[in-house]
């Protein structure tokens, strides 16, 4: 009696996990997409008097900084002058003109990157399935249930939903960190423009890590809409519906590394170096038509 009691326990507790994941999926993903991509895009809090109020102290500090910087590297280059060592005052003049607008524009750039990203990442989830996929729910449901019915063990393809569940919340929570970190760049950002009295790299850092934090949202939201187009496509056979929560896993998997993804690319092809480079060259223009 005891083990046929387990038996009916376990495949209640079976069931009842497949009739949780059927209903957690069951809403079309393209609509979890559109979900995503609206309440968990970037924020804009830029215009919050607390945060304008730290900006200012930030720009107010690199200001100060670069102030120091300045006289410091303007009394090295004396002691070079009139040793006779050279010394280049217009290359000094220039890098400081590049500081001083860099404090100004750094935290402008990460506020105007909120409607760039999430334009883009509002595009991509747009985007149609196309005729192959005319109803997404009702592919992913019979999809799921010829999976479980062929499954042996009744809790794998649950466990696997569920998982994916957690993926969501997950990948749906870093989409929140990224506004975090995009104000927080925001605010350090005039600091990292003193960078340019040096040899620039640090300077360059805030367009690497901007680019990064903007990418990320439409990447993600790209492979959201691709883990969709792999998972609601009608099964053609038992085992395409078996393999596709596992799938669904890898497809989610990838969408939650794709930010640690985008920061390697950037850091190893030069793509931010790219950045910082074309964003001196614009202050360059504009200095130059300032000038005339």
């Amino acid at each position: 009696m005891g083990n046929v009691a387990g038996n009916l326990m376990w495949r209640g507790l079976g069931y009842l996990l497949q009739h949780m994941a059927q209903s957690l999926f069951g809403t079309p993903l393209h609509d979890m997409i559109k979900l995503i991509t609206t309440v968990g895009g970037l924020k804009d809090y830029f215009s919050a008097p607390w945060l304008v109020y730290l900006i200012h102290l930030s720009q107010a500090f690199a200001g100060t900084l670069l102030g120091l910087t300045l006289a410091w590297q303007a009394y090295h280059l004396y002691i070079m002058r009139t040793t006779g060592d050279g010394g280049n005052p217009t290359d000094l003049l220039v890098k400081v003109m590049y500081g001083a607008v860099g404090i100004v524009v750094y935290p402008w750039a990460a506020r105007y990157m909120i409607p760039v990203a999430n334009g883009l990442a509002d595009v991509v989830a747009s985007a149609p399935f196309g005729s192959s996929l005319p109803n997404m729910s009702t592919n992913l449901q019979g999809t799921l249930s010829t999976a479980m019915q062929a499954q042996a063990d009744m809790f794998l393809v649950p466990l696997l939903l569920l998982i994916g569940l957690v993926l969501l919340i997950v990948i749906f929570i870093q989409s929140m960190i990224r506004t975090v970190e995009l104000i927080v760049i925001g605010v350090i950002g005039p600091v990292f423009s003193v960078g340019w009295l040096g040899n620039g790299g640090i300077a360059m850092s805030f367009w690497r890590e901007l680019i990064t934090l903007g990418m990320s949202q439409v990447v993600q939201v790209m492979m959201l809409w691709i883990t969709s187009a792999l998972v609601a496509s009608p099964a053609q056979s038992i085992g395409h519906a078996i393999i596709t929560p596992f799938m669904l896993i890898a497809s989610l998997w990838v969408t939650y590394k794709t930010p640690s993804l985008l920061r390697q690319w950037t850091y190893h092809t030069g793509v931010g170096q790219a950045a910082g480079a074309g964003a001196s060259t614009a202050i360059h223009v504009a200095l130059m038509r300032a000038k005339w």
